[in-house]
């Protein structure tokens, strides 16, 4: 049985053991405390608490305590939170889109451009 209890109307349950879907606004804990692995995300090796409190729109990834992020492993309790970001939009994709932007930036090594040339004249 899947871990991700219920998918409607933009929100998302989701309880221990599950990978978050999308970026989620949490609105709801249905268990005492909800914790969560964001390693993947924030390269941080602990796992973060999160709660329904308001935080500032302009705080950074670690400190947005109401919200779950896309590909973020649940590690203890359940609750249910309303999807704020889907694909490229969500944190992750942020990130990808920097990293392909970063590679088309990046200069080629000397034999990187000497396999090039090689390349074009085959």
């Amino acid at each position: 049985m899947p871990p991700i209890l219920h998918t409607s109307r933009m929100c998302v349950v989701f309880s221990c053991f599950s990978q978050v879907p999308a970026d989620c606004r949490v609105l709801k804990l249905a268990s005492s405390t909800l914790s969560l692995d964001e390693g993947s995300l924030t390269g941080e090796s602990v796992t973060t608490s999160k709660s329904t409190n308001t935080v500032d729109a302009n705080a950074p990834i670690q400190g947005k305590s109401n919200m779950v992020f896309s590909g973020s492993m649940v590690t203890a309790g359940t609750a249910m939170g309303v999807v704020v970001a889907t694909g490229m939009s969500t944190e992750m994709g942020v990130i990808s889109k920097g990293v392909a932007t970063a590679r088309l930036d990046e200069e080629k090594t000397p034999l990187g451009q000497k396999l090039d040339e090689f390349g074009n004249q085959v």
